[in-house]
């Protein structure tokens, strides 16, 4: 018989400390502990929030601007690396089955193909690193911190280099040769323009796992 999930879905923060009774992380021990539908209706909901992220938008070629980072590091904060992952693969799942989730309203493989493709693939990569990176009993806000910048910059350098080489393949660069041109152009236009913002993105999301975090212990 399972025991009934008395943890409600929305403050769970830093999943993955160590449960005091069991020594298993919290996102396990609240994973055991509530259905598994919930688990998976929870992992869905962050893959949709993050669909849903991705339509606020401010366009700008060849990458816009979007929110989609911020539910990205939270799916990690708040569900820890696996699940965190999940949501994000379930995402992508979301595209490549037709539904317009994908920024402007893009779905499909060829989405995952276009310029955009690098930081799309990071995501779930990204979800993983925050949610490894703050597994203790107790993360300080400068360790969250830290495991949100860390994950901007994967997503920032796997989506700065496929863009890139994406403008190398295709022209988009206008000439741009050699790999210190693929990684300029890369760089000029897929990462500095983004820096800043996603760097508040990660200040945001520490915020939110630590304080969550000092409720859930109390």
């Amino acid at each position: 018989m399972v025991t009934p999930c008395l943890h409600p879905c929305a403050p769970v923060v830093q999943h993955e400390m160590e449960d005091r009774t069991t020594n298993l992380p919290p996102a396990a021990a609240w994973v055991r502990d509530c259905a598994a539908a919930q688990a998976v209706v929870l992992m869905l909901l962050f893959g949709a929030l993050t669909a849903l992220s991705a339509q606020v938008t401010i366009w700008k070629e060849p990458v816009p601007f979007t929110s989609q980072v911020l539910l990205v590091l939270l799916s990690g904060a708040l569900l820890g690396p696996r699940m965190g992952a999940a949501s994000q693969l379930a995402y992508l799942g979301f595209g490549l089955m037709g539904a317009p989730v994908f920024a402007g309203g893009r779905a499909g493989l060829t989405a995952l193909l276009g310029p955009t493709a690098g930081y799309l693939v990071a995501f779930p990569l990204a979800a993983w690193l925050v949610g490894w990176l703050t597994m203790s009993r107790r993360v300080r806000f400068a360790r969250a911190l830290a495991a949100n910048l860390a994950a901007v910059a994967l997503i920032l350098a796997l989506g700065s280099l496929w863009l890139g080489l994406y403008a190398w393949l295709t022209g988009l660069a206008g000439g741009t040769a050699g790999l210190g041109g693929v990684l300029a152009y890369g760089y000029a236009q897929g990462a500095a323009p983004f820096i800043a913002l996603d760097a508040g993105k990660a200040v945001v999301a520490a915020l939110i796992a630590w304080r969550a975090l000092r409720q859930r212990s109390g």
